[in-house]
């Protein structure tokens, strides 16, 4: 165990503040300091250093990126799409659908082509979507179960097609389960469980924020079919944004 800084008289401070088998956390002198009271009254405190805190979450940031990684992952996804890829044009557009075609990986690609793609991205996309990015710096790629897909409300593009009211909030499960109001195209969405997957199909979905609420931006196609599968178990990848917590607790060591 690590000795402890002249920190001890800080340390009592906040440990008098301990029940009975109950722990708590605080930061003293550039340390975090985990401290507890067991059943018998005896204290016990652990000292981690503040790197070691961050250490203790690698498996959580590794899979931690950035706004423009998540928005040029999502514009190299759909280079090839029907509906939207023959809207990405200019200087170096044509080498990147060719790597699409070859199934290049989108974390082979250079620096250079991902601010590219963010380019692109804005162009094509960034102005009615970029509204559910503000105020998201990172995004963290989770596994949602069909519990979690069911409970992400639905942006008001998508919402139109079951309401009247297209600022009403509406969730995924609220919005695959409801006849639609309007007539829609056979390569909708909501009828995506009864076409076939496109090569995307493993892509990530994408969160964003409508009022403060989690919003589904990207992969309405994949949510749909993966929706229709309808086994509790199963799960698919979800980048939501992040927000990174100070604290560390008892069950992040054990």
């Amino acid at each position: 165990m690590l000795k402890p800084a002249a920190s001890d008289a800080a340390a009592a401070t906040f440990l008098s503040y301990c029940g009975s088998g109950f722990a708590i956390t605080a930061r003293i002198n550039g340390l975090l300091a985990i401290a507890m009271k067991c059943r018998y009254g005896s204290l016990g405190i652990l000292y981690l250093l503040y790197d070691y805190t961050h250490a203790g979450r690698r498996k959580c940031m590794a899979d931690v990126v950035s706004s423009d990684y998540v928005r040029a992952r999502w514009a190299y996804s759909e280079l090839l799409s029907v509906g939207h890829g023959h809207l990405y044009l200019g200087e170096g557009v044509p080498e990147l659908r060719e790597k699409v075609r070859q199934k290049v990986p989108f974390g082979e690609l250079g620096k250079a082509e991902h601010y590219l793609l963010v380019d692109q991205f804005d162009r094509v996309r960034g102005r009615y979507l970029n509204r559910y990015l503000i105020g998201i710096a990172s995004f963290q790629l989770v596994r949602w179960t069909r519990d979690n897909l069911a409970a992400v409300h639905v942006i008001p593009y998508f919402v139109r097609d079951v309401s009247s009211l297209e600022y009403l909030k509406v969730t995924f499960k609220q919005w695959i389960e409801a006849e639609p109001v309007r007539p829609l195209h056979q390569d909708h969405a909501h009828y995506a469980a009864y076409g076939a997957a496109p090569p995307t199909q493993d892509d990530p979905l994408a969160v964003g924020k409508y009022s403060d609420l989690p919003a589904l931006l990207d992969g309405y196609h994949r949510a749909v079919r993966f929706w229709s599968r309808n086994d509790p178990d199963a799960t698919l990848p979800v980048y939501v944004p992040f927000e990174a917590k100070e604290a560390l607790h008892l069950s992040d060591l054990f």
